[in-house]
């Protein structure tokens, strides 16, 4: 009787901690990943660069360009 309630206690923790891992890896939206992934883009633009030229010439600040992102990644 003890191996029995010993299994199921296991296979409880097994698929909470199934469902955590679930719970958490599923937790952003596509649009934040999206906003995510492009502002990785953003900071990633070396210094003197003719993308972080770009970046600073169309974009006032980063909180513009992260508005930017959102407005594009919600669109598609």
């Amino acid at each position: 009787m003890k191996t029995g309630i010993f299994s199921s206690i296991r296979l409880n923790l097994l698929m909470s901690s199934l469902l955590i891992v679930f719970i958490s890896g599923c937790s952003k939206s596509a649009e934040e990943m999206c906003v995510e992934a492009q502002m990785n883009f953003y900071d990633q633009a070396k210094p003197n660069s003719k993308q972080r030229e770009y970046f600073d010439t169309a974009f006032k600040s980063r909180d513009a360009y992260y508005a930017w992102a959102w407005r594009e990644c919600v669109k598609k």
